[in-house]
């Protein structure tokens, strides 16, 4: 699918008459990773995946500057992604079979487009984005401190992991830490959260808590 359609379907919007919420969802970068300038199915899929992501990045800042040139009211701008791509690494491919940061690790940002202000957070989870989000939309005088939000100063991930179709990975994000455990080995890692850094844990009950948190969390 060429995703530039998105562009000539807002030249039909009123952007000025009611709010809007737009939710647009990109498709190029999804295996098999379309892109309208080489079409060739033969070039190796990694270069596709990247002049998809190319060309949708172009594409975005297309609509950034028809949204600015066609709307007097504020704009907020969100960018992000529900999974990132595997190439091979660790034997994985596509997504969904690993918790290794390529496929994990998304980006995140809000941009408000007319007052050209960019908001990046250094983490983040899923599962705290609408907080996020409504707390960001509100005025800066009403808003509180919310551990949930991934602006806040006192954000910290925890989370339990697992591939999506699979049981190959289980995983823990914890105190600044990552654990992956590949199944298949019955091996666990503790690396940091640039998936740098990486050991075997070999401490037999270390190994047992932390595996039971994985499992226990997945139960309930």
């Amino acid at each position: 699918m060429d995703d530039r359609v998105v562009l000539s379907e807002f030249k039909h919007l009123d952007f000025d008459s009611q709010p809007l919420l737009i939710v647009v969802g990109l498709s190029q970068t999804h295996s098999p990773y379309f892109t309208h300038s080489h079409q060739d199915v033969a070039l190796p899929k990694v270069l596709r995946h990247t002049k998809a992501l190319e060309e949708n990045i172009e594409l975005i800042d297309e609509l950034i500057s028809y949204i600015k040139t066609n709307s007097k009211k504020e704009t907020f701008l969100f960018i992000t992604a529900d999974h990132g791509e595997s190439f091979g690494e660790g034997g994985a491919h596509a997504h969904n079979y690993s918790l290794y940061n390529q496929e994990i690790d998304v980006p995140f940002l809000m941009y408000k487009i007319q007052s050209n202000e960019l908001f990046i957070p250094k983490l983040g989870s899923s599962i705290h984005f609408k907080q996020t989000l409504l707390d960001l939309l509100q005025k800066e005088s009403h808003r509180k401190e919310n551990s949930q939000n991934f602006f806040s100063s006192n954000y910290q991930l925890e989370l339990v992991l697992k591939t999506w179709n699979s049981e190959i990975q289980r995983g823990l994000v914890l105190d600044q830490k990552k654990y992956i455990f590949h199944t298949d080995k019955d091996t666990l890692y503790e690396m940091d959260l640039e998936d740098k850094n990486r050991k075997i844990i070999l401490d037999a009950k270390l190994k047992e808590q932390l595996l039971k948190k994985m499992y226990e969390h997945m139960q309930n």
